[in-house]
This record gives C-alpha cells, structure tokens and sequence, in this order.
C-alpha cells in the first residue's frame, strides 16, 4: 500500500485479513483499517489531510492538573486495552447502524497490542 495511491476518498488497498505486520506497516505510513461489515473485506486509508498530536507538545490547562490532584479517579495509560476495546465495540451509538469494531479488529489490534 501506498499512500500516493490513495483514491480521492482516501482509499488506498482492500484486504480480507487484518495482521498485527500489516497494521504496524499500514500506520507507518499513515494509513489505517476502517472495515464496514464483517462480511466484506476492510478498506484501508489514508486522508489526504489528517490531525496528528504531539504528545511533547500536549499542553495540560492548569484546572486539569488541579482537578487531577484532588480526584479520586485514577489517570493511566495502557492498562485495560481489551476492556477498552470490548466497551467501544459494544457502544451504542445514536443514528448509526453499528461499529468498525468488528470481531476481526478486535482480534487483530489485541494481538498488535
């Protein structure tokens, strides 16, 4: 896949299997799964405009980091990736017909996890 292929929409490759190798090479170079039903191959994109965060760059308000020292909550990264996973899949979401999260996906991005 080749992001300079990409189709006015964004589409840039269709592949019926979704591989922890191939998502570590699709996203290397900006392009990412978006399948649409679990019966149809995924589509994969890359936008031709797209945000990226710089996490060196993230700029915490100070209420933020106020409210965070006086909160009960815990703040952690990467701790309950499949609960994470399982609850955005199982969602629901108003005005749509269901998820990307598909079981294919959730398989694929817990192994690449």
């Amino acid at each position: 896949m080749d992001p300079r292929d990409a189709l006015s929409e964004g589409v840039v490759g269709v592949s019926h299997e979704i591989t922890p190798e191939l998502l570590f090479e699709a996203y290397s170079f900006g392009i990412f799964p978006w399948p649409h039903q679990e019966s149809e191959p995924t589509l994969w994109f890359c936008p031709p405009r797209r945000g990226v965060l710089v996490f060196s760059d993230l700029h915490l308000p100070r209420s933020l980091i106020k409210y965070r020292r006086k909160s009960t909550w815990n703040f952690t990264l990467n701790q309950r990736f499949p609960e994470v996973m399982a609850a955005c899949a199982n969602a629901i979401r108003p005005e749509q017909k269901g998820t990307w999260i598909t079981d294919q996906m959730i398989r694929a991005y817990l192994n690449f996890h």
